[in-house]
């Protein structure tokens, strides 16, 4: 930085003007006076330019550098302003990545700008905390109920004002089978919610927060699989849940319903809304809702081996004129609606290790997931595309299998997974690389196929061990 050299004036008394009248008078009356020729040329060199003079005489003698400002020359900085201290590491990171990956600062800008306005607001997560922490100290404190008939218990619980949401088939007063209640094994936050992954929807939808409450392995035999006889299970269940809530004694002071995914009886749950009160556990403004979704424990009797997509659990006694293979057809969106009470904690778990893999990985994940809402594929009171509903462990796969990229049948452990992020668009070729499954004549699977899809992948998700979670999810898109 150069150094400021130039002297300072003295303080001037009146104004320019007058004082150049004064010299000019002063001048004149020295050249009639003047007795000799160098004290005229003296009082001439005087009088040639006044304000030069007037300057000489106000400046006074310059007298070096001080130590004061030799010392703010050699911090960079001028006097009253914070010293300039070099970038940081991570700083020098951020730049970096902005020229490389971006290649361009301002689309950077852009993205850092659309984040925090399509995520919640850490200022308003305290109060759901609070009313996360109350509703789980309810739930275990909830009573036993013993075994009963599934429509005996159903009469019981319409008495209260709850209705149990029972899927076809219904059960019959044959039914041999009976419904109970108890206190959950385990409680965990599940889905987008805990890995800090959530996206605005659109349409003013809420937040969502998954709650997944697991129901006990007494409640359940072997061959519940079979027939309904799980969902039936399930919807006592939950609908034991809601009358407790709904009860005054419970101090959720929430508004409870039903909601079904993709109108699914079979997959309802239980959704709570919360009642503005200004108490410590109203989270109102964070535009949220607590959905409560029973799952199944890993070792359930329930054989998962019998919920693959070819397997057939509608078990339709046929007439003498039918054929018993058209009888047992496959039901591959039953089966898919069962075993998605086996996969929350376990697709949990796996986007969690892909996060810690690629540290960007969870605004990758909210950028693609609001480019899905912007194309309907996601919930939304206007035309969106059937099936992509509340499927946020699907995009999370989609994008793991894009970064991790594809296991090659029959290499070795040690071969280089084939990268697929490599040049793809957004636009022309979104899935390349993936084992889609195709029609008759090679052609891309329809929305239809879809659900057949997600039945493959689903059961993979549920039927492969804890270590290899990530790869089996990878395979089975």
């Amino acid at each position: 930085m150069a150094l400021n050299l130039k002297r300072k004036r003295a303080k001037e008394d009146g104004s320019r003007k007058t004082r150049k009248r004064e010299d000019e008078l002063i001048g004149s009356d020295a050249d009639l006076h003047a007795s000799d020729d160098d004290a005229a040329l003296n009082e001439g060199e005087n009088t040639d330019d006044p304000m030069e003079s007037d300057q000489e005489e106000g400046e006074g003698e310059w007298e070096g550098l001080d130590e004061t400002s030799g010392a703010n020359a050699q911090d960079g900085h001028e006097p009253g302003t914070k010293p300039k201290k070099p970038p940081t590491g991570e700083e020098l990171r951020a730049i970096k990545d902005a020229t490389d990956l971006f290649r361009s600062s301002s689309f950077k800008l852009q993205i850092d700008a659309l984040l925090p306005n399509v995520r919640p607001k850490d200022s308003r997560i305290p109060s759901l905390e609070r009313f996360l922490l109350s509703l789980h100290s309810f739930l275990m404190g909830l009573p036993s109920i013993a075994p009963q008939h599934p429509l005996e218990g159903s009469r019981r619980l319409m008495k209260k004002g709850v209705s149990v949401p029972y899927s076809v088939p219904l059960p019959t007063e044959e039914t041999n089978w009976k419904v109970a209640f108890e206190k959950p094994s385990d409680i965990a936050v599940v889905g987008s919610w805990p890995l800090k992954a959530s996206v605005k929807a659109k349409d003013g939808y809420r937040f969502g927060v998954d709650v997944a409450v697991e129901m006990p392995n007494e409640l359940f035999q072997e061959k519940d699989y079979l027939n309904g006889r799980f969902f039936h299970k399930r919807a006592f269940y939950l609908a034991t849940i809601a009358a407790a809530a709904k009860s005054p004694k419970s101090g959720l002071k929430v508004e409870i319903q039903y909601d079904s995914q993709s109108d699914d009886p079979r997959l309802t749950k239980l959704v709570l809304t919360p009642k503005k009160d200004d108490s410590q556990t109203d989270f109102t403004k964070l535009h949220a809702q607590v959905c409560i979704i029973p799952v199944l424990s890993p070792q359930s009797p329930i054989s998962i081996h019998r919920l693959s997509p070819s397997h057939s659990n509608i078990r339709i006694n046929s007439s003498q004129n039918d054929d018993v293979k058209n009888s047992h057809q496959a039901t591959p969106m039953y089966n898919t609606a069962l075993l998605l009470a086996l996969t929350p904690k376990t697709q949990l778990l796996a986007t969690h290790i892909l996060k810690e893999d690629a540290p960007a990985f969870v605004d990758a994940l909210t950028l693609l997931r609001v480019w899905a809402n912007q194309r309907g594929y996601g919930p939304g009171t206007r035309m969106c595309v059937r099936g992509f509903d509340n499927r946020g462990a699907w995009w999370s796969a989609l994008l793991g299998l894009l970064i991790a990229g594809e296991e090659r049948a029959g290499a070795a452990k040690s071969t280089k997974r084939k990268p697929l992020g490599r040049g793809l668009s957004s636009e022309t070729r979104p899935a390349q690389g993936a084992n889609l499954p195709q029609n008759e004549g090679g052609r891309t699977p329809g929305i239809r196929n879809f659900d057949y899809f997600y039945a493959n992948f689903n059961f993979a998700c549920a039927s492969s061990p804890l270590k290899n979670i990530k790869s089996t999810m990878m395979q089975s898109l």
